[in-house]
C-alpha cells in the first residue's frame, strides 16, 4: 500500500503539477513518488448513473447468473462466487475494458420425449446439454489430445453443462436404446424448470459474448433448433444462421449423413453415455475440433454459406433450363421452315422433320 495514501488519503499529483526538483523516481507500477504533497482536499468522484442496458442486466440476470456461477469452474477470480457476482451487478461497475475477442464455440444438444407424458406431447424437450469452448490454441490442444474424459470439467476455458428439466426427471423413453442413456460424465447435472432455461441461456450468452464471437455447434442443427424453440429457448436465436453442423460437414460422396457415434468412432473415440444431452454436446464439440485440427477448417461451412450455394445451384439449373428451351424452340422453327412437324408422331418413336431433314430416333430433350 502506498505510504502517501496512508498518511494523507489524498490523490497523487500528476507529473505536470510538480516541479522537476521534487520528482524522485517512478515505480514499476507507474505510481509517482514525490517529496512534496498537494494540499488540495480529497474530492469524492461523481457517481455515473447506470445505463438502461445495465439496469436490464441486473433486473434479468442476478438470480440465474448466480446459479450459473455456482458451478462454473472457469469463472474469473473477480467473479468466483455468486455473492461477489451479485455485488458487482448491483454496483453496475463495468468500466473494466473487455479482453481481446476471439471465438467462443457453444455446442448444444437436446433430448425429447418419444411419447406423450403427463400432458406433454411427444417431442417435448426434456434436457439440454451445452459445452462452452473458448477458442484458443491451448484449449484446442487440451480438447483433442485424446477422447474427452471427466477431467475436462476442471478446464479453465472448456465448460460442459447439463440441464435436466424438472418436469421430466422421472420420464423414461419407450425406445430401448434411448432409455439406456447414461449419466452426465463431465460434471454435475443441474435440475431446473423448463421455463427458466431461456433465462439461464441468456446469461451464458451475455457472459461469453465478452470473450468473443459466439458460434453455435450441433449435429443435425435444424432438428435441435426446432426443439430449442419448442422449449421456449430463444437466447441463441441470433446465432442460428451462423451455426456449424457436424452432420453436414461429414456427408459422404453420395450426400448421405452419418450419425454422431459413427463420426466419433472414425476419429478413434468410443462414445460413452450417449443420448445424454450433455455427453452428446461434448462429443459434438470434440468431432468439430478434430476436424479443424486436421487443417480442414475451410471445409467447414456455415449454414448461410450452404444456403447461398443452394440458391446459386437452383439459379444455375434454371438458367440451364431456359437455355435448353430456347435451343428447342430454335430447332422447332428450323423444322417448320423445312415444312416438317416438330411434334412427336407415331407413338413418340421419331420426329417428322420434313423433307430432306434427318433426325435421330427416340430424340429426347
Amino acid at each position: 500500500m502506498d505510504l502517501l495514501w496512508i498518511h494523507h488519503r489524498q490523490p497523487l499529483p500528476t507529473v505536470s503539477s510538480l516541479p522537476l526538483s521534487n520528482l524522485t523516481t517512478l515505480s514499476s507500477s507507474n505510481t509517482l513518488i514525490a517529496t512534496s504533497r498537494p494540499s488540495t482536499p480529497e474530492v469524492e468522484p461523481v457517481p455515473v448513473p447506470p445505463t438502461p442496458r445495465q439496469r436490464q442486466l441486473y433486473k434479468d440476470g442476478v438470480r440465474h447468473t448466480s446459479r450459473l456461477f455456482e458451478t462454473a469452474t472457469w469463472a474469473s477470480p473477480s467473479l468466483s462466487s455468486s455473492n461477489e457476482l451479485s455485488t458487482q451487478l448491483q454496483s453496475l461497475n463495468i468500466n473494466t475494458p473487455p479482453p481481446p475477442k476471439g471465438r467462443v464455440y457453444i455446442a448444444f444438444d437436446l433430448e425429447a420425449t418419444t411419447n406423450s407424458y403427463k400432458g406433454h406431447p411427444s417431442g417435448t424437450p426434456t434436457q439440454l446439454g451445452l459445452i462452452i469452448f473458448r477458442g484458443t490454441p491451448s484449449n484446442l490442444s487440451a480438447l483433442i489430445s485424446g477422447p474427452p474424459t471427466p477431467a475436462l470439467a476442471t478446464s479453465t476455458s472448456i465448460q460442459p453443462l447439463h440441464y435436466q428439466f424438472s418436469e421430466f426427471t422421472q420420464y423414461r423413453s419407450r425406445i430401448s436404446k434411448l432409455a439406456k442413456s447414461g449419466r452426465f460424465l463431465y460434471g454435475r447435472t443441474q435440475v431446473v424448470p423448463a421455463a427458466e432455461m431461456n433465462a439461464i441461456c441468456k446469461d451464458i450468452v451475455e457472459l461469453e459474448s465478452q470473450h468473443g464471437e459466439i458460434v453455435l455447434v450441433g449435429h443435425a442443427v435444424t432438428n435441435d433448433i426446432r426443439y430449442l424453440l419448442k422449449a421456449g429457448i430463444y437466447a441463441f436465436c441470433p446465432y442460428f444462421e451462423g451455426a456449424l453442423d457436424t452432420q453436414q460437414m461429414f456427408l459422404d460422396e453420395y450426400g448421405r449423413a452419418k450419425g454422431l457415434k459413427a463420426l466419433v468412432e472414425e476419429y478413434g473415440g468410443r462414445m460413452e453415455g450417449w443420448h445424454n444431452a450433455g455427453n452428446d454436446a461434448v462429443w459434438t464439440m470434440w468431432v468439430l475440433m478434430k476436424r479443424l485440427a486436421e487443417g480442414k477448417g475451410e471445409a467447414v461451412e456455415k449454414m448461410e454459406e450452404r444456403e447461398r450455394r443452394k440458391v446459386e445451384e437452383e439459379k444455375r439449373r434454371e438458367e440451364e433450363r431456359v437455355r435448353r428451351a430456347k435451343e428447342l424452340e430454335e430447332e422447332w422453327e428450323a423444322v417448320e421452315k423445312k415444312g416438317g412437324n416438330p411434334w412427336v408422331i407415331g407413338g413418340g418413336e421419331r420426329w417428322d422433320w420434313g423433307s430432306g431433314y434427318t433426325a435421330p430416333v427416340d430424340y429426347k430433350w
